[in-house]
């Protein structure tokens, strides 16, 4: 990991489709790895709640993050100019507790119920199966 991040203005496109992605799941995977198989502080850090949590609302997190904090961005350029530091500071200040809400919103009302419906029908279907 440290070398792609050394390297990774030299990196050309289909090196990092061959060599870096792999590299990253290799990397992601031994994390995963250690994080199942190791006990003490390790697990301890790992399976913290606060870090439990932050994985249910990461993908929220991710599919909305960067529309949510631009378009604050954009509302405070009308008045501070786009590319004050009025703007990008009163967008990451306004955005990100916004944005932690908006995912524990989408997790409660959303994205659970579709899981709880989806785990319904598997079971469902392993019924009438047997």
């Amino acid at each position: 990991m440290a070398w792609l991040t050394f390297k990774q203005y030299e990196f050309d496109a289909d090196a990092m489709v061959f060599i870096g992605y792999s590299v990253l799941a290799l990397f992601y995977t031994c994390c995963l790895l250690i994080t199942l198989t190791s006990g003490g502080p390790v697990q301890r850090l790992l399976c913290n709640p606060l870090l439990t949590e932050l994985g249910l609302l990461s993908y929220c997190l991710y599919m909305i993050h960067l529309p949510l904090v631009e378009g604050i961005r954009q509302i405070l350029g009308l008045y501070f100019g786009y590319q004050s530091h009025a703007a990008h500071l009163g967008s990451l200040l306004i955005g990100l507790p916004l944005l932690f809400v908006l995912a524990k919103l989408s997790w409660k009302y959303f994205e659970k119920p579709l899981l709880r419906r989806g785990h319904a029908y598997q079971y469902w279907e392993t019924v009438e199966a047997t």
